[in-house]
């Protein structure tokens, strides 16, 4: 089973313990890291500050840019067969994952995290693993008037997911979940959805973080706080 550290949002000083318990959990001293910047449309600053990040803690990193690629379907596997530790950044969901099922990129990702390979990221690399993710990608469209959204991921995980959970707007997430015949997870800044095998945890990097379990039972919206410590079956999702 897989490995993942899905991190809700901050930025990289502030998520620094969760992306070493990224590194840690690969098991070696360099690891080879695959920066996937999808989201950001391939953001030349972002690539370098991903690279120069990973590089300080010894690892070897390289970037797929999908958005500006001339890789053959063949090349894009091997880097991915290559990869110990997989980091897929921030930004629009939506527009990512069109980009990723023109390259297979989905499918990928799938097969890296049943081989056991290290998946991390933020934001739009957090909620991409689920059936539903609350997503911004509409203010990427239309910055002057836009609304959250629902955006369909990979469903790996049969839930919804709400990542900044802490910022403006987010809360829209609990009566958007009401029409959705799943439960969700909602997350604050500066936590991570943890996987490792059949488990599920959080990991704080920030200790007032919080993280939610929400469902909807007779048309009433069951909250409950997830703490540090937790373990949660993965079964539990599919129920």
């Amino acid at each position: 089973m897989g490995k993942i550290v899905g991190i809700s949002g901050g930025d990289l000083r502030s998520t620094d313990v969760l992306n070493q318990l990224a590194i840690e959990m690969t098991g070696k001293e360099k690891p080879k890291v695959l920066f996937i910047p999808t989201a950001s449309n391939d953001a030349k600053e972002y690539i370098q500050m991903i690279e120069k990040y990973y590089e300080a803690y010894g690892c070897e990193v390289q970037t797929l840019t999908l958005c500006k690629n001339s890789d053959t379907k063949e090349e894009v596997e091997r880097y991915f067969e290559e990869s110990d530790l997989i980091y897929v950044g921030g930004g629009d969901t939506k527009a990512m994952l069109e980009v990723w099922r023109q390259y297979g990129v989905d499918e990928l990702l799938l097969k890296a995290y049943e081989k056991e390979t290290v998946i991390t990221g933020i934001s739009a690399g957090l909620i991409f693993w689920f059936r539903y993710g609350h997503s911004d990608s509409e203010f990427f469209k239309n910055p002057e008037s836009w609304n959250y959204i629902f955006v369909e991921g990979l469903n790996k995980f049969p839930i919804a997911c709400c990542p900044h959970y802490n910022e403006e707007g987010r809360d829209s997430f609990d009566s958007m979940l009401k029409h959705k015949n799943c439960a969700g997870i909602a997350l604050e800044n500066d936590i991570a959805f943890v996987v490792d095998g059949q488990m599920m945890s959080i990991k704080k990097a920030r200790h007032d973080a919080k993280a939610y379990w929400m469902e909807y039972k007779n048309g009433q919206l069951l909250k409950r706080e997830v703490v540090e410590g937790e373990r949660i079956d993965l079964e539990l999702f599919r129920k």
